[in-house]
């Protein structure tokens, strides 16, 4: 699909906002200027990988709340975690844990609160292809910020042309093809806490084939005691198109990491010694090393012009080796986990825009099958040395997901949407070893779910929308909810768990005009048996259970303004030789920018015989972040950012919160027009003491001695780096 990109010539007077045209003419006589129009293809040239613009216009196609980040924003700045990428997308929340700058906290709408490490309630994508185990359990740790080209966020429903049918929707990592990437692209990060961040990529065209790769390490010993890491990744994809109408493209991942942990800390610890560890994750030697392998493919294959039929594949082996510390007769997961992970999987989508009684139509069919297999080990940890086996099983976890989505227009601006999935799961479990204290914990289980949706979008204008949408979300349990490693004689404990469902209504509206841009959306979530890690009425733990009634309700605001703006300067060439005359080149104004995000969680028990109306543990009720950024015509950038966050509650009981916080940073930067950029930001200024976040627990007043469950946020620190493209 073309479009055109109009250059404007300073004789029509065609200014961007906020600027006056001029009120007379120049005196010295001018030549007229030819309009000058440059063609592009919107659509990427990759059948398999949609261009941001075409994502954004997709996104902006659905009944419900849903946001594009292009990589370019997050990379005029440190970018080596996921905090980075996603600190100004509303209604996502995502800390980091501490000074594993690997690991954020990600939770839309209050999904996966109660995981303490890594993500459920999920699903996560790169190019459209599936990361998540077949369980719904996930991380970050294959996936490179620095590799992507966008990343889309499908909240809740929104995402069910993905398959997904989990409260908090999906996230896809869309990386750069041969079409779209920089022939060579090198970027080198460096700052505090001996934090180095390199990486080399590039991409181009041959014929058919297009091809990008990228190859990145980066290593920090991290601002608290024992949290080192090492990581190298590699990731490359290739496409070929066979035909017009027909290309393949296979996507390739390596990631060796090597982690030091460092545990969480104590109220009191947060408060006076934020860049100590826990003396366990030092006595035993804590860590997380992982050696990762995934290969996958997507082919396309166009029918005509609004039929397509897309597919994919994929493959992941990883092995992990996960020191914790040991004690046999604490619950939960302890000990020296040693874990080998093969997953398969795939999707068949057949997708049609083909015009239904006389009215714009979508039609998307899907099915998508995965399965993992895991072989767990667990060991004694003896003081950072592998002890005796003590836990030895198999878990096998299915998923089969079949969906439909229909979106017809009734007029040209109201449409309406209905959908449904079915889901068909299995949760098995053989435990292998003969000695255990607590008998054999073999556990067959599964599951069924049937998730509808209707929803419906008001398009005001090509630049605004107002949605409305409800429907029902379905998550069966991980192995981390079924099977617990750590019973009370030290043997592993697996849990007859029902599968976690809700019913979500949405509101809102995005778009811009003038010099607005905005995304607002409100969504309440009736939960019934939400995955929570709580005590029953006599204070009695109970581990990973069916819950009681919840609620999630919540506000997720994104608001960009242009409080000012300059007039750009032309480039005009000499009157005196009109037969010479170049077309004018239009050079950016100065533009000052403030982007804003505001979050409101109000995440509750209904009504619970254990915890009333108490608040859910591990977010926060509010969370504000703003920047302001000057950007200037010679390419210079600069700007403060603040961010607030009020209290979190770390147990259900409500008795212990992290305190609420404010911190202040500031970032300054020069791109050239020659490809190369400079930048350098402060995170922190005032040095707070705070939590970033907490692990939620049943009831702070009846641990062992103060709480341990808070992870530090980054003290004040530095950092600066460079980027050559060309």
């Amino acid at each position: 699909m073309k479009h055109q990109t109009i250059l404007a010539v300073a004789s029509m007077g065609i200014l961007p906002l906020g600027a006056q045209q001029p009120s007379t003419p120049p005196p010295a006589p001018t030549a007229t200027l030819p309009e000058v129009t440059v063609t592009g293809t919107k659509e990427s040239p990759s059948l398999t990988v949609p261009s941001v613009e075409a994502a954004r216009e997709n996104l902006a196609r659905t009944p419900g709340n849903t946001s594009v980040v292009d990589a370019e924003e997050y990379r005029i700045g440190r970018s080596s975690s996921f905090e980075d990428v996603f600190k100004s997308v509303p209604g996502v929340y995502a800390p980091a844990r501490g000074s594993d700058g690997d690991e954020v906290k990600l939770s839309i709408r209050g999904s996966g609160l109660d995981l303490g490490y890594h993500l459920r309630g999920i699903k996560i994508l790169q190019d459209g292809v599936p990361v998540s185990l077949a369980d719904g359990f996930g991380d970050f740790q294959s996936i490179d910020p620095l590799s992507l080209r966008y990343v889309e966020i499908w909240r809740g429903s929104n995402a069910l042309r993905y398959g997904s049918t989990t409260l908090g929707g999906a996230v896809n990592f869309v990386s750069p093809t041969g079409y779209d990437a920089d022939p060579f692209r090198v970027r080198f990060e460096a700052g505090s806490f001996n934090y180095y961040n390199a990486q080399l990529s590039g991409g181009g065209v041959s014929g058919p084939l297009d091809y990008y790769v990228s190859g990145s390490f980066m290593s920090r010993e991290g601002f608290q005691e024992h949290s080192q890491m090492d990581n190298e990744r590699f990731y490359g994809n290739f496409g070929y198109r066979i035909s017009d109408d027909l290309e393949t493209r296979f996507f390739l991942t390596y990631v060796r990491s090597r982690s030091d942990l460092p545990g969480n800390l104590t109220k009191s610890e947060i408060e006076n010694s934020p860049r100590a560890a826990d003396p366990d994750a030092i006595a035993f030697d804590q860590g997380r090393d992982v050696d990762w392998f995934r290969i996958a493919n997507k082919t396309t294959l166009k029918l005509d012009e609004t039929h397509r039929l897309e597919g994919s594949l994929y493959y992941t082996h990883f092995e992990l080796d996960h020191p914790l510390f040991w004690n046999p007769y604490f619950l939960n997961g302890l000990g020296v986990r040693i874990g080998t992970y093969d997953s398969f999987g795939g999707e068949l989508r057949y997708l049609s825009e083909e015009d239904w009684l006389g009215r714009k139509n979508r039609f998307t069919l899907g099915f998508t099958p995965a399965v993992t297999f895991l072989h767990d080990e667990r060991l004694e940890n003896d003081f950072g040395r592998h002890g005796p086996h003590v836990a030895d099983g198999d878990f096998t976890a299915v998923n089969y997901d079949l969906y439909a989505e229909e979106q017809h227009y009734l007029t040209d601006k109201l449409s309406v949407l209905v959908g449904s999935s079915f889901t068909y799961s299995v949760r098995n479990f053989d435990d292998n070893f003969n000695s255990d204290p607590n008998g054999d914990q073999s556990r067959d289980q599964d599951y069924y779910g049937f998730s509808p949706k209707l929803g419906l979008l008001y398009e005001v204008s090509p630049q605004s929308q107002f949605f409305a949408n409800v429907s029902r979300s379905f998550e069966p349990p991980t192995a981390v909810e079924t099977v617990g490693l750590g019973g009370p004689s030290g043997d592993v404990l697996t849990r007859d768990i029902d599968a976690q469902t809700a019913t979500t209504v949405e509101v809102g509206t995005r778009g811009e005009a003038g010099r607005f841009k905005w995304e607002l959306a409100y969504y309440y979530s009736w939960l019934n048996d939400e995955l929570l890690t709580v005590n029953d009425a006599a204070g009695n733990p109970l581990g990973t259970v069916n819950g009681p009634d919840t609620h999630h309700q919540g506000v997720e605001l994104g608001l960009d303004a242009i409080l000012w703006q300059s007039s750009p300067a032309p480039v005009v060439t000499s009157a005196k030789s009109p037969k010479a005359v170049a077309p004018v080149q239009l050079q950016g104004g100065d533009k000052l920018t403030l982007k804003q995000v505001f979050n409101w969680n109000d995440f509750r028990f209904d009504d619970s015989d254990a915890y009333g109306d108490n608040h859910l543990a591990g977010a926060p009720e509010f969370f504000y972040r703003a920047e302001l950024l000057l950007e200037l015509s010679n390419g210079i950038y600069f700007g403060p950012n603040f961010q607030w966050v009020s209290r979190v509650p770390a147990d259900y009981a409500n008795s212990l919160y992290a305190d609420s916080y404010a911190i202040l940073g500031v970032r300054l930067g020069y791109r050239s027009s020659k490809g190369w950029t400079i930048f350098a930001e402060a995170r922190n200024l005032t040095d707070e003491n705070y939590a970033s976040s907490a692990e939620p627990i049943a009831d702070a007043r009846t641990a062992f001695g103060p709480a341990r469950v808070f992870h530090p946020g980054e003290p004040v620190s530095f950092y600066g780096g460079f980027e050559w493209k060309f």
